[in-house]
């Protein structure tokens, strides 16, 4: 079995094999769970949700139709959902949210590490400051790479609106983190 192709790990979680279930979450949680961060803007929110997400996901697995759709959209969809739900029931909006920072063994220089840390210290206080559709819409597209297509997708709405969503966070990004510190190296 290929432990990295979703309709064949899916197809074998169907069957019963949990390893196979366990390979979808462990291959898909980090993206989905940056994603509800974002959208929460809580760490513990956002472990919560995903665990009911994924529980919701093997209960419904059976009625996944990858013709429809991506496994990756249908996740993102369920998520997405969940986390809007939670946040109608708690009468709340999100209020932060942090950018994941690389490990620091991944840098050896401290002074880079610590510089590092600091300009995802300030992306995440500009992020919280976005508009949650455009913040959600530049997580997908930036963090998580996908297609404007599968943004759409995700979010139910035209991909012309995802594009000038992604467009209006990037402008705001640049415009804000140019005005912010001379660290940050632009593009």
């Amino acid at each position: 079995m290929n432990r990295t192709d979703p309709a064949e790990l899916i197809a074998h979680a169907i069957q019963g094999d949990l390893s196979a279930f366990e390979a979808l979450v462990h291959q898909h949680s980090p993206a989905m769970l940056r994603f509800i961060r974002g959208i929460l803007g809580d760490e513990h929110d956002a472990e919560d949700i995903a665990q009911q997400v994924w529980i919701r996901i093997y209960q419904n697995l059976h009625v996944f139709d990858e013709r429809r759709g991506a496994f990756l959209t249908w996740l993102f969809q369920i998520a997405r959902n969940q986390s809007l739900n939670t946040i109608r029931a708690r009468g709340r909006s999100p209020i932060s949210f942090q950018t994941p920072v690389p490990e620091p063994n991944s840098i050896s220089d401290p002074l880079k590490n610590m510089i590092m840390r600091e300009e995802f210290a300030l992306l995440d206080q500009v992020l919280a400051q976005l508009p949650a559709d455009q913040r959600t819409a530049w997580i997908l597209s930036e963090l998580d790479g996908l297609s404007q297509a599968e943004i759409a997708e995700i979010e139910q709405i035209p991909t012309g609106t995802v594009k000038s969503r992604v467009a209006r966070a990037k402008a705001s990004l640049r415009r804000q983190l140019s005005s912010s510190t001379p660290t940050i190296e632009r593009k």
